[in-house]
């Protein structure tokens, strides 16, 4: 049961974004950006830094949503579950361990990130964007993870199931153009 009185008990992550509009709006239009934006990294490799980094923290719901999402954008499942086993052992694209590396620092004990693992990143061919939005990834799945668990939304199997295809069909797009008429509804109502 989600934290917040105002949200149903069966609520998902989009029932917070249209109740809190105004705030959630911008962190919606972010993570476009950030996870369907121009990057280094395909779509699916954002997804798969996203997926470890929501296993380390542990967060239910963004894993269960962004392996989904990881899966539908081409990461083979039997891959995902490699990685949140053994990083060092998974088949993974061997470009992606420095990144998963140093998203799992980031998450774990951000105080121990250093220079050698940018410097692993750049040894197999990435270069300083690839970083920072490895950083990015990470950041942003941090943050959504305390802000699911802070608020006590747990979402439904089914909302996991559907998540992988409604990423693929309308990325982020669909939820800021709901975000944006609850905004406005909200701003009408005033």
């Amino acid at each position: 049961m989600p934290f917040l009185p105002s949200l149903p008990d069966d609520a998902v992550l989009t029932n917070l974004f249209l109740d809190y509009p105004a705030i959630c709006k911008p962190l919606v239009e972010m993570s476009d950006a950030i996870m369907m934006g121009p990057s280094p990294f395909s779509v699916g490799e954002r997804e798969l830094i996203a997926t470890y980094v929501c296993a380390l923290n542990e967060c239910d719901y963004c894993y269960r949503t962004h392996r989904a999402v990881a899966e539908e954008f081409g990461i083979d499942g039997a891959v995902i579950d490699e990685v949140i086993a053994d990083l060092e052992t998974a088949s993974v694209d061997p470009r992606m361990k420095p990144v998963l590396r140093h998203a799992a620092t980031l998450t774990t004990s951000p105080k121990d990130a250093n220079n050698l693992e940018a410097e692993a990143i750049y040894a197999v061919d990435w270069d300083e964007t690839a970083v920072l939005h490895t950083v990015a990834v990470c950041a942003l799945f941090n943050f959504m993870t305390r802000l699911i668990e802070g608020t006590g939304i747990v979402g439904k199997p089914e909302d996991f199931a559907n998540a992988g295809k409604r990423f693929r069909e309308q990325g982020y797009a669909g939820l800021v153009k709901k975000i944006e008429e609850a905004l406005a509804a909200k701003r009408a109502g005033d």
